[in-house]
């Protein structure tokens, strides 16, 4: 099922699995950011996990880099980047992240990325159940 946001559009690859593809070229802000999250919380069984296929390029704000994966129902992100610039955005989060424990993930689009990334949520999602 694919979901439109202002931003871009979300799939659900399960009850727990959001597949996150923003529009090319989009800045996401901490409106938008406040939808995505608001749309997981309503649309998806908790704890839930998050794959961002990266298609196009985006960008994240320094406030929404700050608030980005810091939900105690999130078990993991996986990331599908397909260039060196999608590994930049990425970058730069963890950077910014540099002191958190965030459980993310990075696959090689041209690797079989997103099965890969789908699996492992998959694991991530038993682990943190295993744990509850």
């Amino acid at each position: 099922m694919k979901y439109t946001l202002s931003f871009g559009y979300i799939n659900k690859v399960a009850d727990n699995i959001a597949e996150v593809l923003v529009d090319n070229s989009a800045t996401i802000n901490n409106e938008m950011y406040a939808e995505y999250k608001d749309f997981l919380e309503t649309h998806f069984t908790k704890p839930y996990a998050v794959l961002i296929n990266s298609v196009n390029e985006y960008y994240l704000t320094p406030e929404v880099k700050l608030q980005l994966a810091k939900s105690k129902e999130l078990a993991g992100v996986a990331t599908v980047s397909y260039t060196n610039k999608n590994n930049k955005v990425i970058d730069d989060f963890l950077q910014v992240r540099a002191n958190d424990k965030i459980n993310l993930k990075q696959f090689s689009a041209f690797e079989m990325g997103r099965n890969h990334a789908i699996r492992w949520l998959e694991l991530e999602l038993s682990k943190m159940s295993a744990n509850a």
